[in-house]
């Protein structure tokens, strides 16, 4: 319990960084600047599921599962490596063919958006020490990058850098740095006593395949809605949406929690109510959070983020119901992909992304952020019901083979 506190904790630094810093970011930009800020940076969130290509799930399934950590690596890094440079692609294209009208620079929105490579190999290290339970590191790389991003806030508004292109450039940056605690010890440091030093790359290439669509529908439904809405709607709708964002995914840090440790402890052979207990507390301590945001967001906005943010606050409330959704997901979906049903765990997400696309679809032209934040939560109820339906199916399969061999 006291790990899972620290972990939560630390999780819990970075959207924390976000509620203090995000009035400083709304009250330099404005709602139009703070709507090109997200228009840069949630497209690059968006592709991050296709810069994986599956890996850091793989990693951390055959990993937790004995295998050696290196011979993982080995055979999972050019699978990285063509995934960034795939996805450094997919967004020159689209830099060019949207975000052009933004009035940056095109080489400074390619500069911004080539650090994707970068993290295509970041989210392998952080498979590979998931699997290896080093969850220690991977809590201090959070805690490192929310101090960074606080200390690159800062200095933007003490030096009035009132740029959306130029401020996400310079998050992106010291995200980076903060990550760079993830090679603080190397493997062996971390590493258990393998008990198998070898795995065939079909396998795991399989594995990573099946992974893969369940991170793009991950990374699609988190930030789908932020990456379409300059299409959709003005840019002040999409700077309304975008706070309302911050704060309500602030609980969702449960929900990242909560998929790393069920992962790993399902992939380690742990019972499934070992698990379940994890994903009550989890919703539950959601919950309790979402509804006491609620509460206060009609008075923490005009005082933090002032009175032209005030249209985030029916949006917030909406959005806090998805989140509760989300982190009941982020459970279910990571039972399924530790028991080796990655393809089953991302057909949750995938319902949810499509439930997404069809929604923003049918509000286009002239869209209000409160109709955004509704598409959002019937996109999330969507998947819990696919994801529940999925473990039900598994639990009920498992249980009559057993009792066929009985």
């Amino acid at each position: 319990m006291l790990k899972l506190a620290r972990s939560v904790s630390a999780y819990a630094a970075l959207p924390l960084v976000g509620l203090l810093t995000g009035p400083l970011l709304a009250r330099l930009l404005g709602p139009e600047g703070r709507g090109v800020l997200a228009a840069v940076q949630q497209p690059l969130s968006l592709v991050e599921g296709l810069a994986a290509l599956g890996a850091p799930a793989a990693a951390t399934y055959f990993v937790a599962r004995g295998v050696s950590a290196r011979a993982v690596v080995r055979v999972l890094l050019p699978l990285s490596l063509a995934g960034g440079g795939i996805a450094f692609l997919a967004l020159a294209i689209w830099d060019v063919a949207v975000l052009r009208g933004l009035g940056a620079p095109i080489w400074l929105l390619l500069v911004v958006h080539a650090t994707v490579t970068l993290g295509a190999v970041i989210n392998l290290r952080r498979g590979v020490l998931g699997g290896l339970g080093a969850m220690s590191t991977l809590d201090a790389e959070r805690v490192a990058q929310a101090l960074l991003r606080l200390m690159t806030i800062a200095g933007l508004w003490l030096l009035v850098v009132a740029d959306g292109v130029l401020v996400a450039g310079a998050l992106a940056l010291s995200g980076l740095i903060g990550s760079m605690v993830l090679w603080r010890r190397g493997i062996g440091h971390h590493s258990h006593d393998a008990a198998i030093t070898h795995v065939a790359r079909g396998a795991a290439w399989r594995y990573a395949g099946a992974a893969w669509f369940g991170s793009i529908a991950i990374s699609a439904n988190a930030r789908l809605d932020q990456a379409v809405l300059p299409l959709i709607a003005d840019l002040e709708v999409l700077g309304f949406y975008a706070v309302a964002v911050t704060l309500a995914e602030v609980p969702l840090v449960l929900g990242t929690v909560l998929y790393r440790n069920v992962f790993q402890q399902a992939g380690g052979g742990q019972p499934f109510s070992a698990a379940i207990r994890q994903v009550g507390l989890a919703v539950g301590c959601a919950a309790l959070l979402c509804l006491v945001l609620g509460v206060i967001v009609s008075w923490i906005v005009p005082v933090f983020f002032g009175e032209d943010f005030v249209p985030s606050v029916g949006a917030t409330r909406v959005l806090a119901t998805g989140t509760v959704l989300n982190v009941l997901m982020a459970g279910l979906a990571a039972w399924l992909s530790g028991k080796g049903h990655p393809g089953r765990a991302s057909s949750a997400y995938l319902t949810s992304m499509a439930l997404s696309a069809v929604g923003l679809f049918m509000i286009r032209g002239g869209a209000e952020v409160v109709e955004v934040a509704v598409v959002s939560v019937i996109a999330s109820l969507g998947g819990c019901i696919v994801a529940g339906c999925l473990v039900t199916l598994e639990r009920t399969t498992v249980g009559a083979r057993a009792g066929h061999r009985a």
